[in-house]
C-alpha cells in the first residue's frame, strides 16, 4: 500500500508540468519589407506569397525598423486601393517609416479578376517562447524561419505551399509548434479588395491538466495518511 500511494504521488506531481496552451495574441512584427509590380495575369509566378517574388522594392529600404501588429483588414475604399490603405488597416494603423510618399502611393493590387498588380509584404517577427503560429489571410502566405539578421527567410515554408498564391477563399494556416526565434510572414495582395491579414500567436506553457489536478490531490492524500501512521507508530 505504501508503494502504491508514493507512486501515486511521484506520477502525480511529475504530471503537474504537462504542456498546455496559452490564449492567442496578436502577433507584432519588428522589420517590414515592401515589394510591388505590375504582373502577367492569373498563375504569374509573381503573384506568389514567397521569397522569390521580391522583385521590385517600394519601400526606401528592405528591413525597415519598425514594430507594429500584424492586424490587417481592409474591407472597402477606392478602386485600385494603394499601399497606404492597406497599412492604415492595421489596428492600430501601421506606421512604417521607410514607406515614402512615393511607396504609399503604390497600386496595392491588381483589378477584380485580371492579377495584373501585386504588392508583397515580408514581416519579420520575433516568438520568445515556443507556441503555435496563424493566420487568417485572404490573399497567399507563406511563413519561414529567418536565418539570421534581418528578412532573410531559410528552410521550407511553414505554411501549406498551396496557399502561397491566392487560395479562393478566406482561410486560416496553422503551424505546430515552433521553437522560441524570429520568423520571416510573407503576404501577397493581388486580386483586389479585401485584403486581410492578421496573425496570431499561442504560447506552449507548462500548466496542470484536470487530470493532473486530480493526481495532485490523490498524492497529497496519500502522503498525508502515510504522515498520520508515521506519528502514531512514533508514539
Amino acid at each position: 500500500m505504501k508503494r502504491l500511494l508514493l507512486a501515486s504521488a511521484v506520477v502525480g506531481l511529475g504530471l503537474a508540468g504537462t504542456m498546455s496552451t496559452a490564449n492567442a495574441v496578436i502577433i507584432n512584427a519588428t522589420h517590414i519589407g515592401i515589394w510591388s509590380a505590375d504582373t502577367a495575369g492569373a498563375g504569374d509566378p509573381l503573384q506568389n506569397a514567397l521569397p522569390s517574388s521580391r522583385v521590385t522594392l517600394v519601400s526606401t529600404t528592405p528591413a525597415d525598423a519598425n514594430a507594429g501588429a500584424i492586424n490587417f483588414n481592409l474591407q472597402g475604399g477606392p478602386t485600385p486601393s494603394m499601399i497606404s490603405a492597406f497599412l492604415a488597416a492595421d489596428t492600430p494603423a501601421y506606421v512604417d517609416p521607410g514607406c515614402n510618399a512615393a511607396c504609399q502611393g503604390t497600386n496595392l493590387s491588381g483589378t477584380q479578376g485580371l492579377f495584373n498588380h501585386e504588392s508583397l509584404f515580408e514581416f519579420q517577427f520575433t516568438l520568445t517562447q515556443s507556441g503555435t503560429v496563424s493566420v487568417d489571410h485572404d490573399d497567399g502566405v507563406s511563413l519561414f524561419a529567418d536565418g539570421g539578421g534581418t528578412n532573410n527567410p531559410v528552410g521550407s515554408n511553414l505554411f501549406t505551399n498551396a496557399n502561397s498564391f491566392m487560395p479562393t477563399n478566406r482561410v486560416t494556416d496553422s503551424t505546430g509548434v515552433l521553437a522560441a526565434g524570429n520568423y520571416d510572414l510573407f503576404y501577397t495582395a493581388a486580386n483586389g479588395l479585401p485584403e486581410v491579414l492578421i496573425a496570431n500567436f499561442t504560447a506552449s506553457v507548462s500548466a496542470p491538466e484536470p487530470a493532473s489536478l486530480t493526481l495532485i490531490g490523490s498524492a497529497l492524500v496519500g502522503l498525508g495518511w502515510l504522515g498520520r501512521r508515521r506519528r502514531r507508530k512514533a508514539a
